[in-house]
Formats: structure tokens, sequence, C-alpha cells
């Protein structure tokens, strides 16, 4: 949506948009509902040139994050890193070349009205397969990282193994999760939720406390009131201990 060499704004700046005619400009605000949409419910169209996600809609502050990615960790074409705060989606960039430090930089966003942590991820194809090793503490109005000091993430494989099968389902899919190489405690806080792929949540059940190494349950293919879902591609959250465990699935 952007044409010209402006890739980025930088916190504490002031900017002005200059132009010599009037009558060939058009701007596209943002689509905002949540807590910043007043109190009449509404049917918002997203502005297709934006990368919303829901998280940002639903809070009316936000926190700004500057970032790279250390370089033991491969990024391939395609993959994006996203923010997660208390499980749920709170923000999501994709590289950005910084001219300041001639490297990739990932620029966030990150919706919050509370204090709490953010976890980093890199979804790949719809599957979150590496979590940052160092959380932060979400605050209001803070900006985190600079063009030439950018906050540096570190990667690891995620912990737990999770298999959902049948993949592609029609009547309901298995979501089991191999606990064995989560150590935050000996017991454990899980939760599953589905996410269609406008990031609308389709079910929630409530958070589950089990001790062992494994954790079995389902999804019926239904939504929260109970009707059947349509076909098409759904995210499998499967929250453990504050940080999401998500996988693609596709009823049929």
């Amino acid at each position: 949506g952007w044409i010209g060499s402006l890739n980025y704004l930088e916190p504490g700046k002031g900017y002005m948009l200059y132009r010599k005619r009037t009558n060939d400009t058009a701007f596209y605000y943002p689509a905002i509902n949540g807590s910043l949409a007043g109190t009449t419910p509404r049917e918002v169209n997203p502005n297709v040139m934006e990368r919303p996600v829901p998280g940002n809609f639903s809070n009316a502050d936000n926190m700004t994050v500057a970032a790279i990615i250390a370089t033991d960790f491969e990024f391939r074409s395609g993959d994006s890193v996203v923010a997660y705060v208390n499980g749920e989606l709170r923000g999501k960039a994709k590289p950005i070349f910084n001219n300041k430090i001639n490297r990739n930089t990932y620029f966030f966003n990150i919706g919050g009205d509370v204090e709490q942590s953010v976890v980093f991820m890199i979804d790949r194809g719809g599957e979150m397969i590496a979590q940052s090793s160092t959380m932060l503490s979400y605050r209001s109005n803070t900006s985190i990282g600079t063009l030439a000091k950018p906050l540096e993430l570190h990667f690891i494989k995620q912990p737990g193994s999770i298999t959902v099968f049948p993949n592609p389902f029609n009547k309901g899919t298995n979501i089991s999760v191999d606990l064995r190489g989560v150590t935050f405690s000996q017991n454990h806080q899980l939760q599953l939720s589905v996410v269609d792929v406008a990031g609308r949540v389709v079910m929630k059940q409530p958070v589950k406390t089990i001790s062992g190494t494994a954790f079995t349950t389902n999804w019926n293919g239904r939504n929260a009131d109970g009707t059947i879902c349509s076909k098409g591609i759904y995210f499998i959250n499967l929250t453990i201990d504050g940080i999401p465990n998500i996988r693609k699935v596709v009823k049929q």
C-alpha cells in the first residue's frame, strides 16, 4: 500500500505527508472494532492493505517492538514472526530491510491493556515451529528496540509434541500432546481453542489442569453454539502453560 523510500516510522519522530496534487489521493484508514469501535456492534471489513490481527482491535493500548532474529536460527522465505500474549495472537511481522544495520528487522504493534508475558513464535505455513527463549513483559505505550539496536530474538524448538489426526477430517479430529519436553512445572494448564482463517474464535474450552506426560482431547468440528462448521481451513490452538501451540487443520 505504500510506494516510496519510507519503509517504517521511527518512535519519537513526527512525519508529514506533502503532495503537490490534491485530487488523486485516497486514504485507507485502519478498520477498527473491539474497544476502539464504540458501543454499537457492527460488521467490519478489514482494510485489505493492512496485515491486522484480532488482538490489535480488542485493546485500546499498544506496545511497539523492533526486533531481529539471531543468526543461529534458519529463517525461511515465507516465515513470519508472531507475538502472543496470554495465548492470544497480538502481533505479527514480516522482514523489512533495515539499512542502519544492514539486516532484516521485524516491527511489531502489540495490543494490550494489562501487564502480561509476551512470547514470540515462528509461523511456518500455519504451524508454530519455534518460540523465543526470552519472554517480554507487555507494558502499554512502551517501545522496545531501535533501528540501530533492535531487540535480538533467540528461538528454540517448541516444547511438547502435538499430533492432530485425522487431518483433513470430516466429523472430528483428535489432538494429543506429549508433555515430556515441557519443563515449566509438574502440573500444566491447558486450554484448547479453534480459530478460523479470519482470526475469529470458533470455540474455546475451559482451562484444564493436568499432571503427567500426555494429554488427549478432540474437536468435533462444531462451533461454540454446537453448529457444524463449514468446510475450510481452521487453526487448532492448544495453549500449554500460557504458550500457544498451533496446528492447521482442514475440515472436509
